[in-house]
């Protein structure tokens, strides 16, 4: 289990990863005037995968991409985004549960794997899972497989 303290996140909902990645970049390689300014990628990328894990690989189905925002800011300080599909979000200190894994996630398929392989983890420790689960992936998409780590996540309460 992982408790983790408020967080600021930037998101956006997409198709898939090089969808999101070109509206990043985008968004943040061009300042608006005034109010923005470029924000590197941070780590980790978080996918919200509202029940698309579950899909076949083929088959569309929304998934929210998040990035975690420098620690520099605060929610008042935060650049305004160049993109109306980007949302700014604080989200709480929560609970969570995590399963890592190596490698590349690429499809759905190992992810829906990890995520039932977490819910019986947490059955047995008498843990309920909250909400979606969650893919987090902590480096960029030409690091060699095995040096790739990534999380399912979910946050989780008590019976």
């Amino acid at each position: 289990l992982q408790t983790a303290h408020h967080c600021f996140f930037c998101c956006m909902c997409c198709c898939c990863c090089c969808c999101c990645r070109a509206c990043v970049q985008e968004g943040s390689s061009k300042k608006q005037q005034g109010s923005s300014e470029a924000i590197a990628m941070t780590s980790p990328v978080i996918m919200e995968m509202a029940g698309t894990e579950s899909l076949p690989n083929g088959a569309a189905g929304d998934v929210k991409m998040s990035f975690v925002m420098p620690s520099k800011y605060s929610a008042a300080s935060l650049p305004k985004p160049n993109n109306s599909d980007v949302a700014i979000r604080e989200v709480p200190g929560h609970t969570a549960a995590v399963l890592t894994f190596r490698g590349h996630v690429r499809g759905r398929e190992l992810v829906e794997k990890k995520k039932q392989e977490l819910i019986a983890l947490l059955a047995e420790e008498g843990l309920v899972p909250v909400g979606d689960v969650k893919l987090y992936q902590y480096h960029p998409p030409f690091t060699y497989g095995w040096q790739r780590v990534n999380e399912v996540l979910y946050e989780v309460r008590e019976k």
